[in-house]
């Protein structure tokens, strides 16, 4: 054959593999082509509606970088083994049993497939990809070299922190995430926890590196959904509703969390730029509120101004003691003039066998000088009760609005909207991973709610009305007397 026919040949055969190619036939719309073809962040996180075609755009992008050479090895990571299968391997690469031309990557370019230790595509051009799972845990994300690793969903929190890591160090790598912002309709859940705390609202509130961004894509944004398909969902989720908001329209709102237990919170709403510990009155009480046995060690100040309870400022810790938190507040509110009201955890009367003192009388020694009174429990109201009694004062239920937030109290702020409730709903979801971001939630809003159940636990008939029958609410007990 002469080089002339055999370069028609050739070009013969490439114009006929391009009709066939699914890579080359894709039309990604405009917020998926961003996904697919932006190489110079370091990190990017595709969040979304139900069926607005992430993982679609996610799987043509690793196929763009391994095919084009732009990288040699990359990561896929789903939440478990089922959904790799399920989602990924479909619209991945052509294999006998696996699937068929329609995949982004062609059997022609694949030089094999390893299923152990991991399972591994390896291409004919010395290039491979990795599919991977958190349920094998966050040790086996260790120690590799990788150009980029793309998470089709949110990984578990040890994982991304393991990949994030180490790959991090002395190696210019990138990082995807495709993630639906909620479950499919019925199914429990929400986005995890870490995702909101670390990423999503730091994005939202201008905070996240300049190497990072989200791109934010609602249902309609997909033009392969019909309008009949867009008018049915439309139909389940009513104007306004948070499942439409969100579903539907794909915005980044706390509600992405899931069961929210301050769920009455609205950054627009409650948060007040105008007020700050610029606004304590010196002439009227000032309440303290301090969850004594946490870490981080969080103290709330909050005054009432005429009817509103307003938290001003904020002592953060971390991490911290009873002394030092004593002596940081003795420093702030040494010259208050009105006495000084100290709320919290009942648990911080116990006297502890080391010590013959409990976690209050420690923290009192450190603010000795100051007109400091007591106002703690007996006994700690019920989780419920005292989270409906700070929603009540948010204004839930229609209520006219009775507390609000300096923006300056940015742990407090976070705990409102990230604070949930545990999975049977008979308590606030507490961790105690110390490596979990949710470790840092719950203190300081516990705090507030004890300044606030000291203050207006009368107001928790009314919370409450509706949602518990006739039980009686018994007023708190206090083993000192109460403010005026």
């Amino acid at each position: 054959m002469h080089d002339l026919d055999y370069a028609v040949e050739c070009a013969d055969e490439y114009g006929r593999r391009l009709q066939t190619d699914a890579l080359e036939r894709f039309e990604p719309y405009a917020k998926q082509e961003e996904f697919c073809l932006d190489d110079d962040t370091r990190e990017v996180h595709m969040l979304g509606a139900n069926r607005s075609g992430k993982t679609i755009a996610l799987c043509a992008r690793v196929a763009r970088l391994v095919r084009s050479g732009l990288a040699q090895k990359i990561w896929i990571v789903s939440k478990t083994n089922a959904a790799t299968r399920q989602n990924i391997l479909p619209y991945l690469f052509e294999w006998e049993g696996y699937a068929g031309p329609e995949a982004f990557i062609p059997k022609t370019e694949i030089a094999k497939i390893r299923t152990v230790p991991d399972f591994e595509i390896q291409g004919k051009d010395g290039w491979s990809i990795v599919l991977k799972s958190c349920q094998q845990g966050a040790d086996t994300m260790a120690g590799a070299a990788v150009d980029e690793i793309d998470f089709d969903e949110p990984p578990d929190w040890p994982v991304y922190r393991e990949c994030s890591i180490r790959f991090a160090a002395g190696k210019s790598f990138r990082i995807r995430i495709a993630a639906t912002l909620l479950p499919a309709p019925g199914e429990a859940g929400g986005v995890c926890q870490w995702l909101w705390a670390e990423k999503i609202e730091p994005w939202l509130n201008h905070r996240a590196p300049a190497d990072f961004k989200i791109i934010n894509v609602a249902m309609r944004d997909n033009p392969h959904i019909t309008s009949e398909q867009l008018q049915m969902a439309q139909r389940l989720y009513p104007p306004g509703s948070l499942d439409r908001l969100i579903r539907i329209d794909g915005q980044l709102l706390p509600g992405l969390l899931g069961n929210r237990a301050y769920a009455a919170f609205d950054r627009k709403l409650h948060v007040n730029k105008s007020i700050g510990p610029e606004k304590i009155d010196p002439m009227a009480p000032l309440y303290l509120g301090i969850d004594v046995n946490a870490n981080p060690l969080c103290c709330v100040v909050m005054q009432q101004h005429g009817r509103i309870w307003r938290a001003l400022d904020e002592v953060v810790l971390r991490p911290g003691s009873l002394p030092e938190m004593g002596e940081r507040l003795k420093e702030r509110f040494g010259s208050h003039r009105h006495e000084i009201v100290l709320c919290g955890d009942a648990m911080g009367t116990h006297v502890h066998a080391q010590t013959g003192k409990t976690d209050y009388e420690v923290l009192l020694a450190a603010m000795s000088g100051l007109r400091v009174r007591l106002a703690v429990p007996q006994k700690n109201p019920p989780d419920r009760d005292r989270v409906n009694l700070v929603n009540f004062l948010l204004g839930s239920g229609g209520q006219t609005i009775r507390h609000e937030v300096a923006s300056s109290c940015t742990e407090l702020i976070s705990d409102y909207e990230q604070v949930l409730w545990a999975p049977d709903g008979s308590h606030i979801k507490k961790s105690h991973k110390p490596e979990d971001p949710y470790y840092q939630r719950t203190h300081i809003s516990d705090g507030t709610g004890y300044v606030l159940w000291a203050r207006e636990a009368s107001a928790i008939s009314q919370a409450t009305r509706g949602q518990i029958g006739s039980r009686k609410i018994v007023p708190p007990a206090y083993g000192f007397a109460r403010a005026s």
